[in-house]
């Protein structure tokens, strides 16, 4: 059975990055990506990590805010960071799922559609009227989630590498 808690920034940190640094390895840019996951975790430990984690702490700031890990009998096995804007060019809420990890054994199972269908749920209470995320391209496994739950494309971004990084 899975259960939901708020992100502890301290006692999380390290599931939090974990999940975090395999996902952008897996998805990231290849002119971001060296050759292997240890270097570039710790490449992304130098810096990254904490521009994360601090943006993360900062967001709890808003009352609004959805950070959460679900737990299966108590092992973390997931979490979603979903915060929250007001255009005031558009007078409206927006929601913008910022991360959503699943740790690989708990993958296609269903749980990115719970976390996304609940952060839904939560977003719609607190206001927002569009709910947004961005996923890497060649993440297809999300996109089809994403499609599959009603979100739509809005943009694309496009990248060109213009020197080794």
């Amino acid at each position: 059975m899975l259960t939901q808690r708020t992100i502890d920034i301290a006692n999380d940190r390290d599931f939090v990055l974990s999940l975090r640094s395999l996902s952008t390895f897996e998805n990231d840019s290849p002119a971001w990506r060296p050759t292997s996951l240890a270097t570039y975790r710790a490449r992304w430990n130098d810096g990254a990590a904490d521009e994360f984690m601090d943006r993360l702490t900062r967001s709890l700031e808003d009352e609004r805010t959805i950070a959460e890990i679900w737990e299966e009998d108590g092992r973390p096995v997931a979490f979603i960071w979903v915060g929250f804007t007001s255009p005031a060019a558009y007078g409206v809420v927006v929601a913008e799922v910022l991360d959503i990890e699943v740790v690989p054994s708990h993958q296609r199972l269903g749980i990115g559609t719970l976390l996304l269908q609940h952060a839904e749920t939560l977003a719609r209470e607190r206001g927002a009227v569009i709910l947004r995320s961005e996923t890497p391209v060649k993440n297809e496994a999300s996109q089809v989630l994403y499609k599959k739950l009603g979100f739509s494309p809005d943009r694309v971004r496009l990248e060109k590498p213009l020197a080794p990084v």
